[in-house]
């Protein structure tokens, strides 16, 4: 801001000088006024409009000069103040959306928005000590038979409707002291009922032994010795009974224990016979096997000592040897 005040300053100072610039243009007028009246003055004409265009060039350049300074300072203020104009034609903007937007909320929520269905008691009201609102309870009731009123006949969501406009701090402590009051007359309702019980049951008791008492006084005495005696007999006959059953049932379990005993006994005697059976058969069969191994080997050590005509013979009885020992394995399968 230093520079463009400096700056002011000097044109200031060169538009001090270029007014003298305009005394030329007045005296050309002069002369020109005074030419046209008489052919005098012809002299200084032409030094008059040397001087006249020398002016008009500083005027042209302190209008040039002017001209970029108020170019620059045009480029400057639109530097420095366009963000802030930006900025609170952007906020004015964003304000004018959430008006609109908060006035349609508004709108919407004055027509969905209701007072809720609650009835409040005169009891409550004189509880309350508000005499506005018990006023408008009393005319309210003297119009019903009902000893209650709704919440829309004491408030109002209207500010220039008769009724008081709705305050939540005031409705607040009519519902809390309706509750209160209602909570009140609940437990009471509910001890009464309680000793109402109580008193039905204890009366339907005392009722009972009055009839009990009442028979047994006027019942013969012998009846009821012999009705006695028959339910203690009934009773012993029972236990007799349950005894009886409970010992076949021991002396059933004690048979069927034996016998399973025995049958035990029995498969472990057939199980220790096939034992000793097999033992006995697979020691004869190792027997028969080893007799075989011995007699090749003999076979073999007799073939190599004789010549080779007696090959064949030698084969033959080899091959009698493994018939001899194929017969045996198939007797070892047969007894496994």
């Amino acid at each position: 801001m230093s520079l463009n005040h400096e700056k002011s300053l000097s044109l200031i100072t060169q538009l001090e000088n270029t007014l003298d610039a305009f005394d030329s243009a007045r005296e050309l007028i002069h002369l020109n006024n005074s030419i046209l009246i008489s052919n005098e003055n012809l002299i200084n004409l032409k030094a008059i409009k040397k001087k006249y265009i020398l002016d008009s060039f500083i005027i042209s350049r302190f209008q040039k000069e002017f001209k970029e300074f108020q170019y620059d300072e045009k480029l400057e203020t639109m530097d420095m103040k366009n963000f802030d104009y930006n900025k609170i034609v952007g906020e004015i903007s964003r304000l004018n959306t959430k008006l609109d937007t908060s006035f349609t909320d508004f709108e919407k929520l004055s027509r969905q928005v209701k007072i809720p269905q609650f009835k409040i008691s005169v009891e409550t009201l004189t509880h309350l000590n508000d005499a506005e609102l018990l006023k408008i309870a009393q005319n309210s009731i003297s119009e019903n038979t009902d000893k209650n009123v709704e919440l829309n006949q004491l408030f109002s969501l209207k500010e220039d409707a008769v009724l008081p406009f709705i305050d939540y701090s005031r409705i607040n402590k009519v519902i809390n002291l309706e509750f209160r009051l209602r909570l009140r007359k609940r437990l009471n309702y509910e001890l009464l009922t309680f000793l109402k019980n109580q008193l039905q049951y204890e009366n339907k008791l005392w009722i009972q032994r009055e009839q009990s008492l009442s028979e047994f006084l006027t019942k013969p005495l012998a009846d009821t010795l012999t009705q006695v005696e028959r339910i203690i007999n009934e009773s012993n006959k029972e236990n007799d009974a349950r005894a009886e059953s409970e010992e076949e049932e021991d002396d059933d379990e004690d048979d069927y224990n034996a016998r399973y005993k025995s049958n035990l006994d029995t498969e472990e005697d057939e199980n220790k016979e096939t034992t000793d059976h097999k033992m006995d058969t697979h020691e004869f069969i190792d027997d028969l096997n080893e007799n075989a191994q011995d007699e090749a080997y003999f076979n073999t050590l007799k073939s190599d000592d004789e010549d080779r005509e007696y090959s064949s013979v030698s084969n033959q009885d080899e091959n009698m040897d493994d018939e001899d020992k194929k017969y045996d394995s198939d007797d070892d399968l047969n007894l496994n």
